[in-house]
């Protein structure tokens, strides 16, 4: 996690970094498909129409996912009290820094999840760029349990 000064397009959001590969990734996955047209016209191999297929597939989902992460997903304070996540669809929710429960490591390296009051959570990656006042105030509710982001 990367600290900022002033927020570009939150208190917490993806770099910008994301956007690029994200394409990148789009790109890798056309040339798959481009591969698979050229070898299957070759000799009509399907092991390779299957093997690239997927492998397109998966890079493409890869790169929409990274796509709406760094187009979506941001947190925002609102005030003194409450700040709004934006989930990598779209998704708004409204906190307050107090619904903040506990911290725990996601299921993918680098990754946390902050375990609110009612039971949802709020996806943190190591990558992202945050304000040191939402660091702060994050860091406030879960030294209560003797944590800390």
């Amino acid at each position: 996690m990367i600290i900022v000064e002033e927020p570009k397009r939150g208190d917490m959001y993806q770099p910008g970094w994301g956007l690029p590969l994200s394409l990148f990734l789009a790109a890798m996955a056309a040339a798959c498909v481009w591969v698979l047209i050229a070898e299957y016209r070759k000799d009509g191999n399907v092991g390779a129409l299957l093997f690239y297929g997927v492998c397109g597939i998966a890079i493409f989902a890869l790169g929409v996912c990274g796509v709406l992460s760094w187009a979506n997903q941001k947190i925002q304070i609102l005030d003194n009290t409450t700040f709004r996540y934006t989930t990598m669809f779209g998704q708004k929710r409204v906190y307050r820094f107090s619904d903040i429960r506990d911290i725990e490591p996601g299921r993918s390296r680098g990754e946390r999840r902050l375990h609110m009051r009612d039971g949802s959570k709020v996806y943190i990656d190591d990558h992202v760029r945050m304000t040191d006042k939402l660091r702060r105030r994050i860091n406030a509710e879960l030294a209560k349990t003797g944590r800390k982001l």
